[in-house]
């Protein structure tokens, strides 16, 4: 499988690139059946001992989180797309929830950490209220210029809608700062 497929695991999707579709990408969304039983199972145990909810609520991964967590990123991502056709954005060409078609563009070889303050600095810090997507810059390519891949949540569409053209704009290709 080495050259023929690639394999890049995140938490709630695989996507899935291989040579014999050169031009897009397939998103495939993790339904972690074990761990979310294991999630249901202290939900219950919660439920039953009646801890404070506000303390303990933010430590405990719902099931439905490890189960459906992939496809509605996968659904998110399609329709923010369609919507709002953004520039920066990778277009997603299809989705049936359990699974995305996204066009494939080039890795960007640039240092994670100067791109990530080439973000900040663009944005004024806005992309710090989402640390995973805008942190990454695996989330990232150049396709027509500089596009983000991952943007299933809706934290990361509230940045895009508000910030994405200082980000599309200020890009400079050929350095990797923005300007």
């Amino acid at each position: 499988m080495g050259e023929l497929f690639q394999i890049h695991k995140g938490t709630s999707r695989v996507v899935l690139s291989s040579s014999l579709f050169p031009k897009v990408v397939v998103k495939v969304a993790r339904i972690r059946l074990i761990a979310g039983c294991i999630s249901l199972w202290k939900w219950k145990r919660f439920l039953l001992h009646r801890f404070p909810w506000k303390v303990y609520h933010r430590c405990l991964p719902t099931p439905a989180g490890f189960w459906w967590k992939g496809v509605v990123e996968n659904w998110n991502e399609h329709n923010f797309y369609q919507e709002n056709k953004h520039p920066l954005l990778q277009p997603t060409l299809f989705s049936m929830g359990l699974v995305n078609i996204q066009t494939r563009g080039q890795p960007l070889k640039y240092d994670s950490g100067k791109f990530r303050e080439c973000l900040h600095r663009a944005t004024n810090g806005a992309v710090a209220a989402d640390g995973h997507h805008f942190d990454n810059i695996n989330n990232f390519c150049f396709w027509n210029g500089l596009k983000m891949v991952d943007y299933g949540s809706p934290n990361t569409q509230r940045i895009i809608e508000s910030c994405g053209a200082m980000i599309k704009e200020g890009f400079d290709r050929e350095f990797g700062e923005i300007v």
